[in-house]
């Protein structure tokens, strides 16, 4: 048995790990960031995955420690496996993240592609 749902998700805060991008047989960019959220004093990690061009994109701007903003898509997978053994797990799927300007001042650069600004 499996499930996947999506729910839209943005969240906020630091990077707790360098960014690791990692290239598919096929060339594709994925890149893995662990994004950690504090409200009053506790703390959430989320993983979130980032693919193609802004995967690249994170891997060459973004650091440990840095506050970041993800814009996204929740994912949650729900499996068995062979065995009977029951698995959830829970990621954000990012379609936009940016260093957050709250701590940060950044130098942006347009990115283009054939000469044109994307």
């Amino acid at each position: 048995m499996s499930d996947t749902s999506t729910r839209p998700a943005s969240l906020s805060g630091r990077l707790q790990r360098e960014p690791e991008i990692r290239y598919t047989r096929e060339g594709v960019a994925n890149t893995r960031l662990v994004v950690e959220v504090t409200d009053g004093d506790r703390e959430y990690l989320f993983d979130v995955l980032a693919t193609d061009d802004l995967a690249e994109n994170i891997a060459l701007s973004l650091t440990k420690n840095m506050y970041v903003t993800v814009i996204g898509k929740l994912v949650s997978n729900v499996w068995t496996d062979d065995d009977g053994v029951y698995h959830h797990t829970v990621e954000i799927l990012a379609t936009d993240v940016g260093a957050s300007l709250r701590r940060a001042t950044v130098d942006v650069h347009n990115v283009t592609v054939r000469g044109v600004p994307v």
